[in-house]
């Protein structure tokens, strides 16, 4: 049974990237079998972030984050739902609705083969690492943080995550959260 107020996370890992556009560049998530060397190949398979986000804004989840490990391009980002013993600022994050991206790299920024942004991901949450300030609350903000600081330290071309929030104001007031009680 669908429930709005469950959280969805979207996490891509593989081949991304960033294109000019009429005027902006565009990022592109690239499947496997597409074909690089043309142009018109390549815009009938790849994946554009356009496309993903006015999809994130149909879904009726009132969280998401997406997170991409993948190349195409920072540049686009220019628990107990009703408890009462929440501290009022996790309150508010899960109150209101959000559509959250981190990408493992910015614009123009190559993203290594062998992922960093996973591990990182993974002691964010499980090893609790990026609850900064020890709520047992993970936000998408600290993990955006933790993700940005954590990164740039095991990559040879200093990778740099990026963040940011899409939608109108309706969909940006609220922020991702995850419990750190009952995590793996």
């Amino acid at each position: 049974e669908h429930n709005r107020d469950n959280r969805l996370v979207v996490f891509y890992s593989g081949h991304g990237e960033t294109r000019k556009g009429f005027g902006k560049d565009i990022g592109y998530i690239i499947p496997v079998d597409n074909p690089k060397k043309s142009s018109s190949g390549f815009l009938e398979k790849a994946v554009n972030m356009g496309d993903i986000v006015n999809w994130s804004m149909q879904v009726e989840n009132k969280h998401i984050l997406f997170l991409f490990d993948s190349p195409f391009s920072g540049k686009f980002l220019e628990a107990n739902r009703g408890s009462k013993d929440l501290s009022p600022y996790i309150y508010a994050s899960i109150k209101n609705p959000v559509r959250q991206f981190i990408t493992a790299g910015g614009k123009d920024e190559v993203v290594p083969a062998v992922s960093q942004f996973v591990p990182a991901f993974i002691r964010a949450i499980k090893d609790k690492q990026a609850d900064y300030n020890r709520d047992h609350y993970v936000t998408g903000s600290e993990l955006a943080m933790y993700l940005a600081n954590e990164v740039i330290k095991y990559t040879n071309n200093g990778n740099h995550p990026q963040k940011g929030f899409i939608g109108n104001g309706k969909k940006i007031k609220g922020d991702t959260v995850f419990s750190l009680d009952n995590v793996f």
